[in-house]
């Protein structure tokens, strides 16, 4: 299996020299050639990027686009088992409301039972509050962060990190 992943990201570097990796499985990109694509641009070199992952491994890979992290973490979770989906800027405001809080990169079981407790059982309820209420849910640091990427606000780059230990 590491060896397959292996593999697999290494196809993927090819195209994509800078990855960040979250897993053994999972990584995010951000090739230079995309700044200021289209959506259909996005497309074609996602599904470029697809059909190389196949030829080259014999696997199966979904991938997912947007406009920041979080929005192309949620994308490639609706692509799986083996799809790709791009999200639109335009539909990322329904994509996120509809969510519920928990697929909110950030919010765990303790930050989810805290927000259920009150009523907050969507991403688009956390993004409804003002920065003043979720700071005084979630806590003045963590709270800000999470609000701005129920709004859509992701603008964390893509960075090389050491090498991932978790398996996902």
């Amino acid at each position: 299996y590491g060896l397959a992943s292996r593999r697999v990201l290494d196809t993927v570097r090819e195209v994509v020299p800078v990855l960040e990796q979250l897993s053994f499985d999972e990584a995010f990109g951000e090739p230079a050639e995309l700044v200021g694509a289209t959506a259909g641009q996005v497309e074609e070199f996602c599904a470029e990027l697809r059909r190389r992952i196949r030829e080259q491994t014999g696997l199966v890979a979904s991938v997912g686009a947007g406009s920041g992290k979080q929005i192309a973490k949620i994308a490639s979770e609706l692509a799986k088992p083996d799809g790709m989906r791009v999200v639109r800027r335009d539909e990322e405001p329904v994509l996120l409301a509809g969510l519920p809080v928990r697929r909110l990169w950030g919010i765990g079981p303790v930050a989810e039972e805290k927000l259920h407790r009150l009523g907050i059982d969507t991403v688009g309820q956390l993004a409804a509050l003002t920065d003043a209420e979720v700071a005084d849910i979630l806590g003045a640091t963590v709270g800000p962060a999470l609000h701005r990427l129920a709004r859509g606000i992701d603008d964390r780059p893509v960075a090389e990190r050491a090498e991932a230990k978790q398996i996902s």
